[in-house]
């Protein structure tokens, strides 16, 4: 199942695995891929809005307030 979905995190496969009648924990499935040598990677972060795309969200009129 892990060779298949190489980027499912341990919820969804022990939700999979639970539909096939095997009972197994999240924290079961992370620590047997831990010893297997299968780590989990951290998600992508999103990119920061550019100057061009915060000027397309604000809105037409806008003036901004000087302290």
């Amino acid at each position: 199942m892990v060779a298949q979905h190489t980027i499912e995190s341990v919820g969804p496969i022990a939700f999979g695995l639970s539909q096939k009648d095997i009972k197994i924990s999240k924290t079961t499935l992370r620590r047997k891929f831990k010893e297997a040598g299968v780590h989990s990677m951290k998600p992508t972060s999103k990119p920061l809005l550019t100057s061009d795309d915060i000027l397309k969200k604000t809105p037409a009129g806008y003036k901004p307030q000087r302290l």
